[in-house]
């Protein structure tokens, strides 16, 4: 009411074209919110989907740490370590279909039972790679349409092996965890 008051003083002086101007600001506003609502909706719908993307890649996380774990017990066991991954997540990832995962010892891949990458005290690493789709078609015309590719990569001690003394293979010369003296 104050605007209107306002615009009729001075109005006096231009005559009728102020009001006919006063007409056409009625939708400004209106636009304007609109404008600002998409732009608004946009942006929070890009941080709700990088907040996904963070969490997919935190249970990705977890679920090379459940692997690490398990291969820290039983570094030979690969089928072991893949099947423990695989069923360790079932959202906001489904890990069963997970199929890149690389197991380490000690930097060797694969790790076998005749080498002393195995021995307690030893690395493992497990990595795991899984594409991320974006929910909001907008980030995925900005990455063209392709997932996002999550690398979790967790590295352990080897507590327990097999390969010890008693467990290997007749070498030459023989080889131990445990050289002695």
């Amino acid at each position: 009411m104050y605007r209107a008051m306002e615009l009729r003083v001075l109005s006096e002086n231009r005559g009728m074209m102020l009001k006919i101007f006063l007409y056409h600001e009625k939708g400004q506003s209106l636009v304007e919110m609109a404008i600002s609502f998409s732009f608004l909706f946009i942006l929070l719908g890009g941080i709700i989907d990088l907040g996904m993307m963070f969490y997919t890649y935190l249970s990705l996380r977890d679920t090379a740490q459940e692997g690490a774990i398990y291969g820290s017990y039983d570094p030979t066991n690969s089928t072991g370590i893949i099947n423990r991954i695989n069923q360790s997540a079932s959202w906001p990832i489904d890990a069963s279909s997970i199929t890149a995962i690389n197991i380490q010892c000690n930097g060797v891949s694969p790790c076998t039972i005749n080498t002393t990458d195995t021995c307690p005290g030893k690395a493992i690493t497990v990595q795991v790679l899984y594409n991320y789709q974006p929910l909001l078609p907008i980030i995925s015309t900005i990455t063209g349409g392709q997932p996002i590719a999550l690398n979790a990569s967790v590295t352990d001690t080897i507590l327990n092996s097999d390969a010890t003394v008693n467990n290997l293979p007749k070498l030459t010369p023989p080889l131990s965890c445990f050289p002695g003296p």
